[in-house]
């Protein structure tokens, strides 16, 4: 009967204890908590207990909403979490992290010593069978991928996939990725072929899905197709703020495929409603400025397209988006009649993008302006329009 008693009170003071801590000192950890040496001040070093959780799972494509568009405050939290960091899978994860964000603030060289680090990090504690060593993997090849797919090596990345297929198996990214890879390097139905893939295994429910297949479609002049695209994607609004943009540049290559000029100036500002909201975002800078130069080409107003392009080439920190400019920038040159001009601008794209979609764009300009005189044939020039 005694053991019986000095039970209950022991539970009662349990009780007592678990009241005071939920009222009294709320945040406080539980007294379980207290018994397996976790304490508070070392859950709460980031920021709070689950900080570095959720930091971690974070993938490249949502950092900048995690840390609410603040490359410095990005970059502070990550080196912080490196420095504390308890394992070596953790250490290669946040090292992805930092790589990715060096590539995005155009740190070109930050983004590859990162890599490197981060592979000699794995590479020292690998286990084939551990699956916080296979999840560092995988975040090590998505992140080489993508900052090859932005170096404008398509072959590179290609082979980063398959290395990852050939020890992770196929998975809805590496398709998608895999698209864009045959994209860049102008293999359009190839593109459109790992999207049908991807579409069978019933990822077609996301707006960048759609998006992508309808630049392919651009890419192919199939307007129609594209116009298709467009609605699906549009059927899954409302969408993020990177998808809205992306939407917006091809619905003005759409409308000035028709000769709208005022549909091709409401997608202008589509993208500059988007800009207003994240200021910091050179790739919706780049964006605008592409928009406004394409539109004041259309018009004619080749001063105000110069003016746009050289605050676009401005936030083009990495090589795939400076040759984006630059394609565009050779179009305005020619319609300048500045023939010189813009055949150096198409030489330096054929030789810096060789093996891309700008530099098999750059080869069919430069054969616009001189065929070979084999070649002079009535109508080659509408044929290579």
């Amino acid at each position: 009967m005694g053991s019986l008693v000095l039970m209950g009170g022991c539970l009662l003071g349990l009780l007592g204890l678990e009241w005071a801590r939920r009222n009294l000192f709320p945040g406080h950890p539980p007294p379980s908590r207290w018994w397996t040496g976790r304490s508070r001040s070392r859950g709460s070093r980031l920021g709070g207990p689950d900080h570095r959780t959720a930091l971690l799972h974070q993938s490249s494509e949502t950092l900048d909403s995690f840390f609410s568009n603040s490359a410095q405050l990005a970059e502070e939290q990550l080196r912080k979490a490196l420095l504390e960091s308890r394992s070596a899978t953790e250490r290669v994860r946040i090292l992805c992290l930092l790589s990715d964000l060096a590539s995005r603030k155009g740190e070109r060289q930050d983004c590859l010593a990162f890599l490197e680090e981060a592979e000699e990090a794995l590479r020292s504690d690998w286990k084939p069978l551990d699956r916080g060593c296979l999840q560092a993997l995988e975040a090590l090849l998505r992140t080489k991928t993508l900052a090859h797919l932005q170096e404008g090596a398509p072959a590179e990345s290609l082979q980063c996939l398959q290395e990852s297929e050939s020890v992770l198996g196929l998975s809805p990214w590496g398709l998608r990725v895999r698209s864009e890879c045959h994209l860049l390097a102008g293999r359009t139905e190839e593109a459109l072929s790992d999207l049908t893939r991807l579409e069978s295994l019933g990822w077609d429910k996301s707006a960048e899905f759609h998006l992508l297949r309808a630049e392919c479609h651009l890419r192919a002049r199939d307007y129609d197709a594209l116009d298709w695209s467009l609605k699906a994607a549009d059927l899954l609004s409302p969408y993020p703020d990177r998808e809205k943009v992306i939407a917006a540049s091809l619905r003005i290559e759409r409308a000035l495929h028709d000769g709208s000029i005022a549909s091709a100036w409401r997608a202008v500002g589509v993208i500059h409603e988007c800009l207003s909201r994240k200021v910091g975002d050179t790739g919706f800078r780049r964006a605008f400025h592409l928009g406004c130069a394409r539109v004041h080409l259309a018009e004619g107003d080749l001063v105000e397209a110069h003016r746009h392009l050289q605050l676009a080439e401005n936030n083009a920190p990495y090589p795939v988006a400076l040759w984006d400019v630059h394609l565009l920038l050779g179009a305005v040159l020619e319609a300048e009649d500045r023939t010189e001009e813009a055949r150096a601008v198409w030489e330096r794209l054929i030789s810096e993008a060789r093996g891309t979609y700008f530099a098999g764009v750059a080869e069919a300009r430069l054969l616009r302006q001189n065929p070979p005189r084999c070649l002079k044939i009535p109508g080659l020039e509408t044929i290579l329009k």
